[in-house]
């Protein structure tokens, strides 16, 4: 039975990470051809990468971010029209969400969120060349002012994800505990009453 339950849990976990991988590569790509609401797309591909977190599948959402990743870029093209999610914002989500999971306190996760979100600005804004807002607003306005309203932005944006993967963790270990209750009942009806006499 516990093999079962392991082999059964591993398709959970290969099922959730494929449609979140799915999922947010379509966004990804989404963000790119709509051209407004960038950040938005980003947020929601986000969102996808939560779901088998939720779960504590910590393989199966990295393996999803990097597939999701990969494909955008190679159907884009351009590594830096998507920095915004590969650079900062799944990885920044993925953070919180184990951070969450691990309990680790809020002393301790906002400054390494904080540090994380300079430092991937920094690289957005004289690698990259983009912001998520508008290319224009590089050169014409100063780093430390990106630096310092796009932290607290990230901060805040992180605080909604935090609340978002709260519900949907409840959400998803419904759904998840209902199925398996339906597969044990019907392993139960599957069970021939005579096979445990001699």
């Amino acid at each position: 039975m516990k093999r079962k339950g392991n082999r059964q849990q591993l398709i959970y976990q290969l099922a959730l990470g494929g449609i979140s991988s799915a999922i947010a590569l379509l966004l990804v790509w989404l963000s790119v051809v709509v051209r407004y609401g960038t950040i938005g797309f980003f947020v929601a591909a986000c969102v996808a990468l939560l779901v088998p977190l939720s779960q504590r599948y910590y393989f199966a959402t990295i393996s999803a971010y990097v597939v999701s990743s990969l494909l955008a870029f190679a159907i884009v093209g351009d590594i830096f029209m998507i920095s915004g999610y590969v650079v900062c914002l799944a990885p920044l989500s993925i953070m919180s969400g184990i951070m969450l999971e691990k309990k680790v306190k809020w002393y301790i996760a906002m400054p390494i969120k904080a540090v994380f979100s300079g430092l991937a600005l920094a690289f957005l804004y004289y690698v990259a060349g983009t912001i998520m807002i508008s290319p224009d607003i590089i050169g014409e306005v100063p780093f430390w002012a990106v630096e310092l309203v796009g932290i607290v932005a990230l901060i805040l944006v992180d605080l909604l994800m935090n609340e978002v993967y709260k519900v949907l963790k409840v959400r998803v270990e419904r759904v998840l505990r209902k199925r398996v209750k339906e597969v044990e009942d019907e392993e139960e009806e599957d069970v021939n009453p005579f096979d445990n006499e001699e």
